[in-house]
């Protein structure tokens, strides 16, 4: 059975690559989309990289003047103050980019499929301000390099780049409010690990990773008859950046556990 699976597996490779299909954009029409918005992209990666930066700058300096000690049982590899910055920018800028997001889509007319298939100037800043977040964090911490961090950052911004750029892609304000919420779900997480948290990051990062998995299935359901190879590529590192912060934050809760039991032994 194995073996038959396998030949028909690659029977079906060969007739594929037989049919003439479109598994990307065109060259031309990638082009097209690099002409519109641009400017968009490349205003959003200057804003979210540079006020980022100045943030995460801020606080490494208060942080020194403060003298704060670590918290006990400190164990991720960028500094505290790193988390807090970032719990500040990402709970500040997320819900503003959400509120526009909605009221500008909501503003667009009541059709609700031509809604989440739009793609303005604002979703692209959006992805242009997210792939300038995740440079911020190359240019501070590549000294003390994290595959997992590296991993996640590499997906957001391949995803960012895709949504921008590679043209029909539907359901495009779609994935930008829900990136929005996403990075809300970040945002517990940075709280959880500044602030001790928990119970913020348990509810908000399985939220916001709710919403993820259903953006992922929406987006693949509108784009597999234009793009079907695209979306099931498209379909596996999303998927998996979602299920690996659920993962990680059900590692949080045990490790979090452990901690508990052991004070009361003590």
């Amino acid at each position: 059975k194995a073996t038959v699976s396998v030949l028909y597996w690659l029977h079906e490779i060969k007739e594929k690559v037989k049919r003439p299909q479109k598994m990307f954009p065109s060259l031309s029409a990638i082009e097209t989309e690099i002409d519109r918005f641009s400017d968009s992209f490349s205003v959003g990666l200057i804003v979210g990289g540079t006020l980022t930066l100045v943030v995460c700058l801020f606080f490494e300096a208060m942080w020194l003047r403060r003298d704060k000690p670590v918290p006990l049982h400190y164990k991720e590899v960028a500094p505290v103050w790193a988390y807090e910055a970032n719990a500040w920018i990402a709970g500040i800028w997320t819900p503003v980019g959400l509120v526009y997001g909605v009221w500008d889509s909501w503003l667009a007319g009541a059709d609700m499929w031509d809604v989440i298939n739009m793609k303005t100037g604002f979703d692209v800043f959006v992805f242009g301000a997210l792939f300038g977040i995740m440079l911020k964090d190359f240019l501070l911490f590549y000294k003390t390099p994290d595959l997992i961090l590296l991993a996640h950052h590499l997906v957001v911004m391949t995803i960012s780049v895709v949504l921008c750029f590679f043209t029909p892609i539907h359901a495009v304000r779609l994935c930008t409010l829900c990136a929005l919420i996403t990075e809300m779900g970040s945002a517990c997480y940075c709280i959880y690990i500044a602030y001790q948290q928990i119970t913020l990051y348990k509810y908000g990062m399985t939220i916001s990773n709710a919403f993820f998995v259903t953006a992922i299935y929406l987006w693949c359901a509108s784009n597999l008859q234009t793009y079907p190879e695209l979306s099931q590529m498209a379909a596996v590192p999303t998927a998996s950046l979602a299920i690996g912060r659920q993962v990680i934050l059900h590692m949080e809760i045990r490790r979090e556990q452990r901690l508990s039991a052991l004070k009361k032994i003590d």
